[in-house]
């Protein structure tokens, strides 16, 4: 009898033991669920690019790239045999500042009209287009007016020059290259990640 009460007391004592433990599996199976959410979220938060990081990044590659290319392109032009080192080096100055604003809002307006709230993971190439064709237009149009009207520069003989706009042929080509290897140049994180960029 008494082993028999004590088997029942064991029996009564895992019983209790297991009904005691049911409650704490679900819970810290919801714990460690939660808890790995949040590192994946987390994860997946720092994996992706942010848009200002992007932007900040393509301002960097902007500013690079144009002030490379003035420094390379300003002998084709009157003020490299006319014109003093402090009026070169403050052209060189003011055109690469003045490429860094024309190139900002090129690109806030094309993410104004063609982008989204998932840019810089979608839209990636309408946004481009549009800021291509707006740089590029304002280039041609500011060309035509500094040359033609206000008379401010002027390009020399060696300056290849485009038919019909009567455009240099470097300007036109700056702002095809430069803005091309500045705005995938930010993007290039993008490859890395889990997600492929959207169109």
């Amino acid at each position: 009898v008494e082993r028999s009460r004590g088997l029942g007391d064991v029996y009564k004592r895992q019983a209790l033991y297991q009904r005691a433990d049911a409650p704490a599996a679900p819970c810290r199976t919801r714990f460690l669920a939660a808890r790995n959410g949040v590192v994946s979220m987390t994860s997946q938060r720092l994996d992706r690019p942010h848009w200002l990081t992007t932007l900040r990044r393509f301002a960097l590659f902007t500013l690079l790239g144009h002030f490379l290319w003035e420094v390379a392109h300003i002998p084709l032009y009157t003020i490299w045999v006319e014109g003093t080192w402090g009026e070169i080096v403050f052209a060189v100055v003011h055109c690469t500042g003045g490429d860094l604003l024309i190139a900002m809002s090129s690109l806030l307006l094309a993410l104004f009209f063609f982008g989204t709230g998932a840019w810089p993971q979608a839209r990636i190439y309408p946004v481009f287009g549009a800021m291509l064709a707006i740089g590029l237009g304002y280039t041609i149009f500011s060309e035509w007016l500094n040359i033609e009207v206000r008379e401010a520069w002027a390009y020399r003989d060696i300056m290849p020059v485009i038919p019909f706009i009567d455009a240099g042929l470097t300007p036109m080509l700056q702002w095809l290259i430069v803005p091309f290897a500045a705005y995938f140049g930010a993007l290039r994180r993008l490859s890395k990640g889990k997600g492929a960029p959207g169109v």
